[in-house]
């Protein structure tokens, strides 16, 4: 009896290791798998298909790419790739995909997969029009129709920032007085990750002396940027690599910010830069100048108030790390730069942050020219109560005072040809003009007389 026990037992034991040793070899496969794939990404393009991306994990051979047409239903592999993007083809318009991808490797020669990533929902337009994505018709749009109509190597000065850029710098008046071929790619809250591309793509086709750049959003921490912020500026850039670094770039600047999830996330994949991005009424009226003219010559109903202020208080740790990159890319350049901080009222923590961004970009060599003081604002001659449509921009008035005042210090400081007289620029005296009879009639009916103020 004890003897058959034993056998019995012996037996069970010898049965378990069968079973034991492929589940120790499936479990070990999996313990041996990559990493779950980060920023995984999917939008849809034109033609019916859908572009994916992720990052690459360490240690993997490759990718595999599953679909299904419900996020819970059945998923199939649709690609096994090495590579980080994935172009999925021959979709049907108007149906919604889900997509995940996994990581492999090869161990003890089989192959061992990573988890899987999140999933990514994208639905696939149905044909309107062209196909292509449309940037709206407005005074951005025809700023850089104008920049990339203008002939090659022909800009002198090149300004770029946000709404603080092409509402003070008044490029007619700046080309008139002091004959500075200056124009602006200005957004409305530019980012300088955006900022950054915006030069890279600027010096495509021109050569200018000098690159002024505004630094009012230089403060911004990768959680308070808005989608728009990107896109205002990123989606006018024409069609090229340098497009789709530039949105890659910035999505990683704001990874983690939820306004950048979902839906915000595929509107700034690679399908979107194909879309057409100079689209409307052509240049605008007074080259990059603003041409809102219910705001130029509108006053503020009260006095700006600032609270400008020595101190100075931390930015964000990697706003200040990606200051130092772009500084970095600014080296390469062999042009003179200048930063400035444009004149505005906000709170004393603003102006604190603003002083700590000055401070590391003077530290790297450059200079910078800060408005924000009561000396300046003096010196400069803007009055608070008449010179401001509201507390962050200036109206006509103040835009003339500050661009004569930019202007002379950059013809006294940088090497800038005048190029007044000279026929190939008879595009700037036209722009000069339209301004000049658009302000006379404004003027008379805002103000009744030009009393103090420009003699057009």
């Amino acid at each position: 009896m004890s003897r058959c026990i034993t056998l019995k037992r012996a037996a069970a034991v010898l049965l378990a290791g069968f079973l034991f040793i492929p589940l120790l070899s499936v479990n070990g496969l999996a313990a041996a798998g990559p990493d779950r794939p980060g920023s995984f990404r999917a939008a849809a393009i034109t033609g019916n298909r859908v572009m994916l991306s992720w990052r690459a994990v360490a240690g993997a051979e490759g990718y595999q790419v599953h679909r299904a047409e419900s996020k819970n239903g059945r998923y199939t592999r649709v690609r096994t790739t090495s590579t980080l993007t994935f172009t999925d083809s021959k979709l049907t318009a108007g149906r919604t995909y889900f997509y995940k991808v996994r990581a492999f490797r090869a161990v003890r020669g089989e192959r061992a997969h990573g988890a899987f990533s999140g999933v990514r929902e994208v639905t696939v337009p149905r044909a309107s029009g062209s196909g292509f994505f449309q940037v709206p018709d407005n005074h951005m749009t025809r700023q850089f129709n104008g920049f990339y109509n203008s002939r090659r190597n022909s800009i002198d000065v090149m300004f770029f920032g946000s709404s603080s850029v092409d509402r003070y710098w008044c490029s007619p008046v700046a080309f008139n007085d002091y004959g500075i071929a200056g124009y602006a790619l200005a957004t409305h809250s530019q980012s300088m990750v955006a900022t950054r591309y915006l030069i890279e793509e600027a010096l495509r086709t021109q050569s200018p002396r000098l690159l002024v750049i505004d630094i009012r959003r230089f403060t911004s921490a990768p959680s308070a940027i808005k989608p728009h912020h990107f896109q205002q500026g990123l989606d006018r850039i024409q069609h090229s690599p340098l497009r789709l670094r530039a949105v890659e770039d910035a999505l990683r600047f704001v990874e983690g910010n939820p306004r950048f999830n979902g839906n915000h996330a595929v509107y700034y994949q690679p399908g979107r830069l194909l879309g057409t991005n100079a689209p409307g009424r052509g240049p605008g009226p007074y080259k990059c100048f603003y041409s809102n003219k219910r705001l130029l010559f509108r006053i503020t109903n009260k006095p700006v108030v600032t609270n400008y202020t020595n101190l100075r208080r931390p930015i964000d740790r990697q706003t200040e790390a990606y200051i130092h990159v772009f500084l970095n890319y600014l080296d390469t350049l062999d042009i003179e730069v200048l930063f400035t901080s444009s004149p505005y009222g906000g709170k004393t923590a603003r102006f604190a942050r603003l002083n700590t961004v000055t401070d590391v970009i003077r530290s790297r060599g450059y200079r910078v020219l800060c408005f924000n003081s009561t000396g300046m604002l003096r010196a400069v001659g803007l009055d608070l109560s008449t010179d401001f449509y509201n507390s962050g921009h200036v109206n006509i008035n103040g835009a003339l005072k500050y661009t004569d005042f930019l202007a002379r210090h950059i013809k006294q400081n940088y090497k800038i040809p005048n190029r007044r007289g000279n026929a190939r620029y008879s595009d700037w005296n036209q722009a000069y003009n339209r301004l000049r009879r658009d302000a006379r009639k404004r003027w008379d009916r805002k103000w009744g007389t030009f009393s103090g103020r420009r003699k057009w």
